[in-house]
Formats: structure tokens, C-alpha cells, sequence
């Protein structure tokens, strides 16, 4: 065989796996969670023009005021000009896919360069492909801005190190550019990747025999970058309404979220969208161990330290600095529903790649490598059944309210196909399941104000559930306790006080005319 197919295999297989484990997310449909408002829905890219384009590289822009990801933007606004988005949902998953796929490709150079065996970076990038950790990333359409934010880090990464690697200064200077600006692409596609540096950093002085203080020089480029990216950040998504939590709580929240990523790492179980574990809930819950979550990431960091093993000290700092944004030391709009989420170690993952990697590297032989492919294949397994959770917004609310029965945001989800199935069962004229429908809108809706009387969403639908069973006076009622509760809703939630008392009169006049007859 020649030494080129010879070494296209390792690509190969990683193409293989990613399709198996993850192909099936081109059926998947869009669900209502953020791609309505972001893609299907988005009135810029239906139809995609140029004015709608400069809207979402515009930072003053109002739509940009949840993350301003003008590169995630504009690559569904080209994918809009060959699929319709309020229709064709596998074009975008299809994009998350291949940005997937990349970033796994790069992972293997990667690993490939720091630890010199084949072999052994493969199967770290198997892991980094197949852990079911990744999979919300993947299947979700609004994921884009992970995996794809995730392949140009990983650029910015494998370039990065290809320069410690160079020996004269024309292509030292080419791999600088190349990262530097990959790096500054991530940035506008998540601005959470701005922590790249800091693995730069890591990389290079666990890896680079050069003085690696230069590190320190060679990457105020970055570093200033990585700043101007955190700044924008802060200015754009201010978590105006999320409780964080004092200042000195905040570094057991990040160490029990740590905890937390660590558990789901070695057991990929019970994986679902919203945890329900905000500071708020974590902090009033007297049976979280908050005060004693912090010694399970301390014993692996006495354990990775202990081992004598640069690569794998420096996995485990790319995984603590990969998820370092989003752990809670700094307040951020999830934070609203849960400090913890999958798709947030998605760049972290290279991580555990490279101690896997280095460990193969070391021990290269069958009584290692049986049992990493028979870890490997397991989380396959389980990735391909996490895939179908993100099937349609149905499957996505049954499944998060089976995980957690607490949240309200997978009631969120459910709630708004409601009034899809109302419309569509009208239109086959078939009453029992109009009631069926209704009376499990206003199940849900109840149930949404009893875990979160402080968010319209559920004062909306339960009105729209009274209102198409002619329940006038009872819409009325809920909206005026939507009316006594606005001044205590968080500000960015608040409705038009005008347009709220609108909706009171159109109920009570509804009202009038029922009772007159």
C-alpha cells in the first residue's frame, strides 16, 4: 500500500464514525429552542438579503443584543440561498455536522504533532468526536455556533503549534497569521473561545523545547484579541437578569460545575439540555453538596500531578481553561436556566483527547488499546441515541422534562407546538384532538407559573389556552396577574404595560358579548 492511502486512513475512519454516530442528525427538524428566533423565523434571512446581512455584522444592531456572532450569522444566511429556512432544517444541521467533522480532523493533527504517534491520535479524536458531551452541539441547529466556533479555535490551535515546530521564519510567520486570524474568526462566531490564548499558552510551554517564556511575547497579539473579544462580549450580552450569586460564592458554583463536566465525562448519562442547576437553585438546594463538589476536580488534579506525565497535566488544564468561561465566576444569560450545559465543553474536550492520546502514546499496546475501543464504541452508542432526543421540539420537551421535571424550559419548548397541533387539528377537523391539545397547553402552562411565576411565557400561553376554549374571564384574570407581577420580572422580559392592558380589554369585551349571548 503507498505511504499516502496509508495515512488518509486515520481521516477515513474518522469521517466513518462521524457519520455513523451523527448522520442521522440531517432528519432531525428545526426545534423551538433559539432557532425559531435565530434561523427559521429570522426575518433576515427570509429572504436572505444584503441589508439583512449588515444587520448582524452591525454590534448596535438590536437583534445582536443576545451574542453578537456575525460569523455564525452570515453562514446561515448562505445556507438560507440554497435552503429555505423556514422549511428545510437538514442544510443547517448539515453545516453542524461538517463543522464537526473538521474540528475532529484537526483534533488528530493536533495530537498527532504533540505526542508523534498515529495511532494514538486517532483515538483521541475519536473521543473528542464520539463523547456523547458533544452531541448537543452537533444536533442542534443553533449548535452551529459551537462546532463551528470550535473548528476555527481548533485551527487556531493546530497552527499555532505547527509554528513551534517551524524552523524558518517565512513559514513560522505563515502559521502566526493563519492562527491569529482563525482565532479572531472563532471570536465572532462565539466569543467564548476567547480563552484560546490561554491554551496557546499551556501548549506551548508543556511542549516547546524554545524558551517557552518567549510564549509570553510571541502571543500579546492574541491576548490583546482575545481582550477586545471579552470586552465586546460583556458590552453586547450583559446578564442584566441572572442572580450569580455573591462574589465569594462564585468560586464553589465554578468548582461544583467543574465537578459536574468531570461526572458527565466519565459517565455520559442522564444527558439533557437544561440541568435546572443555576446558582439560585444549586445555592437553595439543601441536599447539593456544594461545600464538598470541589474534591472530585481536586483529586484529579492531585492525580494528573502526581503522575509525572506533562501531557496529561496539560489535558487537564485544557479542559479547566476550555470551560473556564462558562463556569460561573462570571455572570452569563444561561445562567437564567443552568450554569451548566453540554455544548459548553465542546472546545474543552481536546482535553481528554490528548490524555488519551498521550496515554496510548505511552503504552502502546493491546491491553490499553481492547479497552479504549471498547469505550469508544460505547459512547458511540450512546451519542447515536442522544442524537434522536434532538429529533423534533416534542421529542427534545419529553425527553428534558423526563431528565429534569423541573424545567421550565423544556415546557418552553413544548409550549410552543401547541398551537401547530391546535391549527393542525382544526384543519383536519377533528375536535377530540382540539380538546386533547388544549387541555395539555393549559396543563403545561400551569404547571410553567408554578415553577417560574416571573417569565411571561407562561401567563401568554395560558392565556392563549383559555382564549381558544372561550374561557374570557379566566384569560382576563391571568393577565391581570401578569399586570400585578411585570414591575418584579426581570426588565428584558417586562411587556408593554399598554399592550397588556389591550390584551385585558379584548378579553373582558370577549367576555361581554359571550354573556350577552
Amino acid at each position: 500500500m503507498s505511504k499516502r492511502f496509508l495515512s488518509s486512513v486515520p481521516s477515513l475512519l474518522i469521517l466513518l464514525a462521524v457519520l455513523a454516530v451523527f448522520g442521522r442528525v440531517l432528519g432531525n427538524e428545526f426545534v423551538d429552542w433559539d432557532d425559531p428566533q435565530l434561523i427559521w423565523q429570522n426575518p433576515n434571512f427570509n429572504p436572505p438579503t444584503i441589508a439583512g446581512l449588515a444587520h448582524h455584522w452591525n454590534p448596535t444592531d438590536p437583534a445582536n443584543v443576545s451574542m453578537y456572532m456575525p460569523v455564525i450569522n452570515t453562514t446561515w444566511w448562505l445556507l438560507a440561498h440554497v435552503a429555505d429556512p423556514q422549511w428545510r432544517a437538514g442544510m443547517f444541521h448539515a453545516a453542524s455536522l461538517l463543522a464537526h467533522l473538521l474540528s475532529a480532523l484537526l483534533v488528530m493533527r493536533i495530537l498527532w504533532q504533540l505526542v508523534g504517534n498515529r495511532t494514538a491520535a486517532l483515538a483521541g479524536a475519536l473521543l473528542f468526536a464520539l463523547h456523547p458531551l458533544q452531541t448537543e452541539a452537533v444536533a442542534w441547529a443553533t449548535g452551529l455556533k459551537d462546532t463551528l466556533s470550535g473548528m476555527l479555535a481548533l485551527l487556531a490551535i493546530w497552527q499555532y503549534v505547527l509554528l513551534l515546530k517551524a524552523k524558518d521564519w517565512p513559514l513560522q510567520r505563515g502559521h502566526g497569521l493563519v492562527s491569529l486570524l482563525a482565532f479572531a474568526l472563532a471570536l465572532l462566531a462565539k466569543p467564548s473561545v476567547v480563552v484560546v490564548p490561554l491554551m496557546l499558552l499551556v501548549v506551548h510551554a508543556g511542549f516547546s523545547r524554545r524558551y517557552w517564556w518567549l510564549a509570553m511575547v510571541l502571543l500579546v497579539p492574541w491576548f490583546v484579541l482575545g481582550a477586545a473579544g471579552a470586552l465586546l462580549a460583556k458590552l453586547m450580552q450583559p446578564a442584566i437578569y441572572v442572580d450569580a450569586g455573591a462574589l465569594w460564592v462564585r468560586p464553589w458554583i465554578a468548582l461544583d460545575s467543574l465537578s459536574f463536566y468531570l461526572s458527565k465525562l466519565f459517565a455520559p448519562v442522564h444527558l439533557t439540555f437544561d440541568y435546572g442547576r443555576s446558582p439560585a437553585a444549586v445555592l437553595n438546594d439543601p441536599t447539593h453538596p456544594l461545600w464538598w463538589t470541589w474534591i472530585f476536580p481536586a483529586g484529579i488534579a492531585v492525580a494528573l500531578i502526581g503522575s509525572g506525565n506533562r501531557a496529561w497535566r496539560i489535558g487537564g488544564l485544557l479542559f479547566v481553561l476550555g470551560v473556564l468561561p462558562m463556569l460561573g465566576l462570571t455572570a452569563f444569560v444561561f445562567q437564567y436556566y443552568s450554569t451548566v450545559a453540554d455544548r459548553y465543553v465542546y472546545l474543552a474536550m481536546l482535553g481528554p483527547a490528548l490524555v488519551l492520546a498521550a496515554a496510548l502514546a505511552r503504552w502502546p499496546g493491546k491491553p490499553l488499546q481492547i479497552p479504549t475501543a471498547i469505550v469508544l464504541l460505547t459512547l458511540a452508542v450512546l451519542s447515536y441515541q442522544q442524537a434522536g432526543v434532538w429529533a423534533d421540539s416534542q421529542t427534545l420537551a419529553a425527553h428534558g422534562l423526563a431528565m429534569n421535571p423541573n424545567s421550565f424550559a423544556a415546557l418552553t419548548i413544548r409550549g410552543a407546538t401547541y398551537p401547530r397541533q391546535y391549527l393542525q387539528a382544526v384543519t383536519d377537523g377533528d375536535p377530540a384532538a382540539v380538546q386533547r391539545i388544549l387541555a395539555m397547553a393549559e396543563s403545561d402552562a400551569r404547571r410553567y407559573l408554578t415553577l417560574n411565576a416571573l417569565n411571561p411565557i407562561g401567563y401568554e400561553q395560558l392565556v392563549w389556552t383559555l382564549e381558544k376554549q372561550k374561557r374570557y374571564p379566566e384569560a382576563a384574570d391571568v393577565i391581570r396577574r401578569q399586570m400585578a407581577v411585570q414591575l418584579r420580572m426581570p426588565k428584558p422580559m417586562q411587556r408593554d404595560p399598554q399592550i397588556l392592558q389591550q390584551r385585558l380589554e379584548q378579553q373582558l369585551n370577549a367576555a361581554a358579548l359571550q354573556a350577552a349571548g
